[in-house]
């Protein structure tokens, strides 16, 4: 499966974070207003994770304080422009504002580790040995369904002493 990848440097990938995690932060808040705008900062992360080339933790992290931020200065004077927003901002008090903030950067940052693994997880190549340093082919079948004699010369025989067997009666 192809991924199509973020390759600049940190500036654009913080841009990229800015615009995906600024994203899913206003989707969040439309969906589920209480706790909408830290889902939408993990989703807009795991999204950042997924586009970027390298591990985009602190751009993640640093885009979602981003959001955050823009998002309590919306709250703040309607009409009011960028005076209300900085007047907004400056009346939330630190004890409030930094847990906040933190929370931001740490729903920002798990989303981009978890959105990275993902990626990781999806262009992997796929060790098809068995443990044993022996090459396993999967089963391959006919019309029929029964497996092909190549595969099934390479199965291991019921005579294998290696290999233990339960064998049940059918009629129980």
């Amino acid at each position: 499966m192809y991924v199509p990848t973020a390759t600049r440097g940190p500036a654009a990938t913080f841009l990229l974070g800015v615009l995906v995690v600024g994203g899913g932060t206003a989707v969040g808040l439309a969906a589920v207003p209480r706790v909408g705008t830290v889902l939408g900062m993990l989703v807009g992360g795991v999204l950042l994770g997924l586009l970027a080339k390298r591990r985009p933790l602190l751009e993640g992290a640093a885009a979602a304080v981003v959001a955050q931020l823009a998002v309590l200065a919306a709250a703040g004077v309607p009409g009011g422009g960028l005076t209300g927003a900085l007047t907004t901002l400056g009346s939330v008090t630190t004890t409030t504002l930094a847990p906040s903030l933190a929370g931001s950067a740490a729903a920002g940052g798990f989303g981009a580790h978890l959105g990275d693994d993902l990626r990781d997880g999806l262009t992997a190549p796929i060790d098809r040995t068995d443990g044993r340093d022996h090459a396993v082919e999967a089963p391959v079948g006919d019309a029929t369904g029964e497996r092909s004699p190549a595969v099934a010369s390479d199965l291991p025989s019921e005579s294998d002493p290696d290999r233990e067997t339960i064998r049940q009666p059918a009629d129980e």
